[in-house]
């Protein structure tokens, strides 16, 4: 598509062509989200679900499945919407409540969620340097609907940084205890 072509951006992508790319890491989110609240109880004993994409806020989850005319406004919701659910998700993580006794994990979702949350770190990452006052008003609307402390500027920023950065290594330390336990240490 040419540069000027109505549906296009200055880059001569198509509006849904940046829709899709804007909605990635939020869909990839759910999909991982959805696919480890299956694995409930396995082998009869709990597992941690870490994630729960029915606690997720759902203007993010609607953002994300928006099915009208793709422009720029669409696209804005659908980065601020997978940003919203990059930072919930290592919330999520963070704060999952973990099992004592007889825990068995299923290690391939484990794996997804890790994969997810390296995309994230990134995305995150990528935001606080070319966008930082989305990442901002995404913390300070995640912090008010929890009715937690809310954060402003570099500190939210750090915040939510800082926050993906314990999850993935709240998931890595998990890996690396099932691995463990596999090879019999």
């Amino acid at each position: 598509m040419a540069i000027g072509t109505p549906g296009a951006n200055d880059m001569g992508a198509t509006l849904e062509v940046e829709f899709a790319s804007a909605r990635g890491i939020g869909a990839d989110i759910l999909n991982t989200a959805r696919a480890r609240s299956e694995f409930r109880v396995v082998q009869d004993r709990p597992n941690i679900l870490f994630l729960e994409p029915e606690k997720f806020f759902r203007e993010y989850v609607d953002a994300l499945n928006y099915k009208g005319k793709i422009g720029p406004e669409s696209i804005e919701e659908a980065r601020k919407a997978s940003l919203g659910l990059s930072v919930e998700a290592a919330l999520q993580i963070i704060e999952a409540k973990s099992y004592k006794k007889q825990f068995v994990e299923d290690t391939e979702s484990l794996a997804d969620i890790n994969r997810m949350l390296g995309r994230s770190v990134k995305f995150v990452e990528n935001i606080s340097l070319n966008e930082p006052d989305l990442l901002i008003a995404v913390v300070g609307e995640i912090s008010k609907r929890r009715g937690s402390e809310i954060f402003a500027g570099e500190t939210a920023i750090a915040w939510a940084n800082e926050n993906l950065v314990k999850a993935k290594q709240r998931i890595d330390k998990k890996i690396e205890a099932i691995e463990a336990i596999d090879r019999g240490y």
